[in-house]
């Protein structure tokens, strides 16, 4: 999918010095992913790799130096079965 955001809805009631907060919920199918980028399944294991662009296979983030974005939580799930450990 695309997450498209117009200028115009961007910039609706905002003044040069407001502040803005996006949330997003995000679904991936990591087994279909064989870019080796973002959140991937190799084998029985689930890997990640984010650097430089794959966060952005994970969900949507302005990549770029001049954004210094903060995430107030991320929240990985799992069948606790099938994947009794997980690392993030």
């Amino acid at each position: 999918g695309k997450l498209v955001i117009s200028p115009s809805t961007l910039q609706k009631g905002l003044s040069a010095k407001s502040a803005m907060i996006v949330r997003t919920t995000v679904e991936i199918v990591p087994e279909t992913n064989t870019q080796l980028s973002g959140l991937y399944k190799s084998g029985d294991i689930y890997c990640s790799q984010c650097e430089a662009e794959g966060f952005r296979r994970i969900t949507y983030y302005c990549d770029r130096p001049d954004v210094m974005a903060t995430f107030e939580s991320v929240r990985i799930e799992a069948d606790a079965e099938s994947y009794p450990v997980l690392l993030s």
